[in-house]
């Protein structure tokens, strides 16, 4: 049997002993400790067979048999799955088939949720209660947001940065720096935004490099600015989410407050492209 997180599933592990797993697009999260951690550690965006997890984690258990403790590591897996934070299977095209992602064209009956708490509850806490108190002494960076550029080819009315300011883009060297003290501080989510962040010359390198380090990733943008260079990065570096600047249904209105004529058009076509 194969093993792997679901492409939407992220895992931190903090002070060695506690393990957070979250499903970005499907509104769950888990905290488990100890051995839970240590299984949950094991797991990886490749497909792992059962014997290579036990024989990695019976390394930090070598006073227990291997055959009990793989019991327990398919059994903590089992939940897992049934969570929708893993898939298994026989063969990683059976891996590939069962880890169903997000799609508009899934939602049926395409219904607006009001509630997001889990079926099934397995704890008495909730994660973020458990988190707050844990980091309540030692505050604990969980997400980060880079401002890629200041430029931006709108002029809304309500931007705060005078248009004639918004000249800078961040240095590369500066944003690989980042990232690396993203990753070993264990940060979970990157916001890239701007100014309008696919100004930058180096925004699909910036994407590719942050799924580098298994960052959950956001977009902030208005999307005029999408090609077919961006969005065959973005389906190779799959971001968590894309938030788009629409601000109304109607031409004139939108065009009105981004004072950039055609950029209706513009953004609704492109929002439509990455459905």
């Amino acid at each position: 049997m194969f093993y792997r997180q679901k492409i939407d599933t992220f895992i931190r592990i903090y002070n060695e002993n506690i393990g957070y797993i979250v499903n970005i697009n499907g509104f769950s999260d888990r905290i488990t400790e100890g051995s839970g951690a240590v299984f949950l550690a094991a797991l990886s965006r490749e497909p792992k067979s059962i014997d290579v997890i036990t024989c990695e984690i019976a390394q930090k258990f070598i006073d227990v048999e291997k055959e009990i403790l793989q019991r327990d590591i398919i059994d903590f897996y089992e939940i897992l799955e049934e969570d929708d934070f893993i898939v298994s299977g026989e063969t990683a095209d059976e891996l590939d088939h069962k880890d169903k992602r997000f799609s508009y064209s899934n939602l049926v009956p395409k219904n607006i949720w009001t509630d997001f708490t889990p079926q099934i509850q397995r704890a008495q806490k909730s994660t973020q209660e458990y988190l707050n108190e844990h980091f309540k002494d030692k505050p604990h960076l969980m997400s980060m947001q880079i401002e890629l550029t200041s430029r931006c080819n709108e002029h809304c009315v309500h931007c705060y940065i005078p248009h004639e300011n918004r000249t800078i883009d961040i240095e590369p060297i500066l944003f690989y720096e980042v990232l690396e003290q993203c990753r070993d501080m264990g940060v979970l989510s990157l916001t890239f935004t701007g100014g309008e962040p696919m100004l930058h010359r180096n925004f699909c390198d910036f994407l590719h490099e942050a799924k580098k380090y298994d960052f959950s990733i956001s977009v902030l943008s208005n999307l005029t600015l999408l090609n077919d260079k961006i969005i065959a990065e973005m389906k190779a570096n799959r971001p968590s989410n894309v938030q788009v600047s629409l601000y109304s249904l109607n031409p004139e209105i939108h065009d009105s407050i981004t004072r950039l004529n055609g950029s209706f058009y513009k953004t609704r076509d492109n929002i439509l492209r990455l459905i």
